[in-house]
């Protein structure tokens, strides 16, 4: 049963028998619920580096359901709320027609004039570049779901870097699918060859499987174990690590408590609870 389709009293009833003071695997992306695991700390750590340091562009690549874009949007954020030490764009899509479509669409997030030509275009960003160096700021252009982009916007990447004087003006992040990124480079190893840093984001380890589901707990009111160790290695398995699978899978076996006539509180969920509703979502991944 989808937690969408359960009636929204009983699971409130259901949470409040667990402890919730609140929904823990809820899909939205509340930044209270955002997990960083060692891995995830390290991706921004080495992203703000490149930034600081003014290293030009950095890669970050995994499958789906990884992280990818909530370091992406931590590191956007960090910058827009810290506005004195630099400016940061975020573009969730890539898939744009053109390098003139992408260039705009950077310029009009940066709030620049918009210019009719792709060379005027150019001449703004350089100009406002030029400006944020001279007053010691970053400049910081994320492209989440970067696989997308088309070459004509690798080749844009690629010339922005003709604005360098003594340093990088503009540092370039993008996050992708890592076949997909892999591919796209290949057809431009010049750009390729400009990459300061390449980082492939894995799956949790289950140690930090157990710990993004205790977090998430705990943020939601619960500090007593949610689940017995054994299933939680039955959940790590079954989503392989991925945090999103993870999130989903644990929503999944809160909605199958609904009409079940059980004693809650703050014993950890059955084992049997969760063996019954592993192989429904299993079914419900492969459908996708």
């Amino acid at each position: 049963m989808a937690k969408g389709d359960a009636e929204p009293k009983k699971l409130s009833y259901i949470l409040n028998l667990l402890g919730f003071m609140e929904d823990p695997f809820n899909l939205t992306s509340d930044p209270r619920f955002m997990f960083y695991s060692q891995q995830h700390r390290a991706v921004i750590s080495h992203a703000m580096n490149v930034i600081e340091n003014s290293r030009g562009l950095a890669v970050f690549t995994g499958t789906y359901g990884v992280g990818k874009s909530i370091s992406a949007r931590f590191i956007e954020s960090y910058y827009r709320t810290n506005s004195d030490v630099g400016s940061a764009i975020l573009l969730n899509r890539s898939n744009f027609n053109s390098e003139s479509e992408c260039l705009q669409e950077i310029n009009s997030l940066f709030q620049l004039p918009k210019k009719r030509s792709l060379t005027q275009n150019y001449h703004e960003l350089e100009k406002f570049l030029i400006l944020q160096a001279e007053q010691h700021r970053s400049v910081v252009v994320i492209f989440d779901e970067a696989q997308f982009m088309p070459l004509s916007v690798i080749d844009l990447i690629h010339n922005f870097y003709n604005f360098d004087s003594t340093h990088k003006l503009i540092q370039i992040l993008l996050f992708g699918q890592t076949e997909e990124m892999d591919e796209l480079f290949v057809k431009r190893p010049a750009t390729r060859r400009r990459v300061y840093y390449w980082h492939q984001l894995l799956p949790l380890t289950l140690s930090d499987t157990s710990e993004l589901i205790r977090f998430r707990c705990n943020v939601a009111g619960r500090t007593s174990p949610l689940f017995s160790q054994d299933s939680m290695i039955n959940i790590y398995e079954a989503t392989q690590g991925i945090p999103r699978s993870i999130v989903s899978l644990c929503s999944e076996i809160v909605s199958e408590l609904i009409g079940k006539d059980l004693v809650l509180g703050a014993t950890p969920i059955e084992d049997t609870i969760i063996g019954s509703t592993i192989p429904r979502f299993l079914e419900q991944l492969n459908e996708q």
